[in-house]
């Protein structure tokens, strides 16, 4: 079950991580991951895929790898539902929220990239733009990675964004920040208010987004930056393809439409070829 984070137990950590500037990537700490998900101006909650992912684990198996994972939002939801889950994160301090969250889900810090479990799996997920965070010079290992550990009649299933060249037109046209989210800092220091500036470079597919964290309280500042790289529907495929996986099935949304031009998202099913 899932129980409520206690904030003194990851105090240490919290420390450690300021002390040693890791603090500078704030996407990729578990605390304020969680805090600006729940807390995020005008966006929408992601908790649509839920039905989706338990759609997925009932038809395809009850043993779960779970790629980037993060801090257990659906490893935990699909451990209640009582599917054997094995979350894989490469964030420790992510994984310090999820086994505080979930103690009883296996827990590896490892990279999706480069993983040894000594495990196959009926179902290896990729959820919600995880792997978007893995440039193409990377995903070929990913892909390797995911054959050693998949079943010969298993099934590999990713979630990634449909690129809308719209939106990416008006990203590379928008300039300045935007207010993105507002919480109190868990250690009691008052309000952050955090603000987000986004550009996309079409040249190489890259979508960077500028996180500026300003904590009221102290006046502290903390600038955020990660980048994701895009993968266009043909691109994606044939990736895969590439790396030995035959596509079965391939979703727009998380209501099992089939994919079109203007769907949201690629939900892709895949399995090994033979």
């Amino acid at each position: 079950m899932s129980t409520p984070i206690d904030f003194e137990i990851l105090d240490k950590e919290y420390k450690k991580n300021a002390q040693s500037n890791d603090m500078s990537s704030l996407y990729y700490d578990g605390i304020f991951y969680d805090l600006f998900e729940s807390n995020a101006v005008g966006s929408i909650k992601h908790s649509d895929d839920m039905q989706f992912w338990l759609n997925i684990a009932r038809e395809y198996g009850n043993s779960i790898l779970e790629l980037g994972s993060g801090t257990g939002r659906i490893a935990g939801f699909l451990a209640e539902a009582g599917f054997d889950i094995t979350g894989l994160e490469i964030s420790e301090s992510m994984l310090s929220i999820a086994k505080t969250k979930y103690s009883k889900i296996r827990w590896i810090h490892a990279d999706a990239c480069d993983f040894d479990l000594n495990q196959k799996f009926p179902l290896i997920i990729f959820p919600y733009n995880g792997m978007l965070h893995i440039h193409s010079d990377k995903l070929k290992y990913c892909f390797s990675s995911v054959k050693n550990h998949i079943e010969s009649d298993g099934k590999f299933v990713i979630d990634i964004a449909n690129p809308s060249l719209s939106l990416l037109l008006k990203i590379s046209q928008s300039q300045g920040e935007r207010l993105a989210a507002i919480f109190e800092d868990p250690k009691g220091t008052g309000i952050v208010v955090v603000s987000q500036e986004v550009d996309y470079d079409a040249a190489n597919q890259i979508l960077t987004n500028k996180r500026i964290y300003r904590f009221v309280g102290s006046g502290r500042e903390v600038c955020d930056i990660f980048k994701r790289r895009i993968y266009f529907p043909q691109e994606i495929e044939t990736l895969l393809r590439w790396s030995g996986f035959e596509i079965e099935k391939k979703y727009g949304d998380y209501d099992l439409s089939l994919f079109t031009s203007d769907a949201p998202q690629q939900l892709i099913v895949c399995k090994l070829s033979l």
